[in-house]
């Protein structure tokens, strides 16, 4: 067994009226008994003993597992997770940047700032730490702070945001003793959310025991 780290998308099923996490291949054991057979863990991937970092409403999770071989090998396989290598301190090729950077954006992820210069480790530690700010996030606005189908993109400025979006980021910052003075008319949410990751500096993310 090993921790590996992963990025995988969710699905947001309804149950009793409200909506739930589910990580896709991961599945949810208790959805399963209570909605349908179709969340449970895919086969080869059942009772994996993980951490589960959602980017506050937006579909996707960073997954910190504890995993046999066999089922890295799984996870690695699906078009649609991304792998942390197993070594986090390599620094990344070009390559590599090229791929994590669609990989993310796709996502809805900013990672522009992605590059050559930094380790695997730095980079996932970053996206962790906008993770948790986006989750303080969606405790005050449960929506989607990036959702193309309400045409709020990476490139919305912050005034062209919903003023309960506006209220909640601002919110969140000052819950988290951070400073607000980012959080300008003209800049864009990429921006805002890379460089309120940046606050956290280089301060280990620690999840199941295990330090980022």
């Amino acid at each position: 067994m090993a921790v590996r780290i992963y990025v995988i998308p969710t699905t947001s099923p309804i149950f009793n009226g409200k909506p739930w996490r589910c990580v896709k291949y991961l599945g949810d054991t208790w959805l399963a008994a209570r909605i349908d057979a179709s969340f449970a863990p895919e086969v080869g991937l059942e009772n994996i003993q993980s951490s589960r970092h959602y980017y506050g409403a937006n579909p996707v999770a960073i997954v910190i597992a504890d995993v046999t071989p066999a089922q890295n090998t799984i996870l690695s396989g699906k078009p649609d997770v991304l792998t942390v290598p197993a070594n986090m301190d390599d620094d990344l090729s070009a390559g590599a940047v090229s791929t994590t950077q669609n990989f993310l954006e796709s996502l809805h992820i900013p990672a522009g700032w992605v590059s050559t210069a930094l380790t695997y480790r730095a980079v996932i530690r970053k996206i962790l730490w906008l993770f948790m700010y986006v989750q303080a996030v969606q405790g005050l606005y449960n929506v989607p702070l990036v959702d193309s189908g309400t045409g709020i993109t990476q490139s919305s400025t912050f005034e062209r945001l919903p003023q309960a979006q506006q209220d909640a980021m601002t919110q969140a910052v000052n819950l988290l003793g951070f400073s607000t003075a980012g959080l300008q008319p003209s800049t864009t949410l990429r921006t805002l959310l890379k460089n309120l990751a940046d606050q956290w500096g280089d301060v280990p993310f620690e999840s199941l025991g295990f330090n980022v």
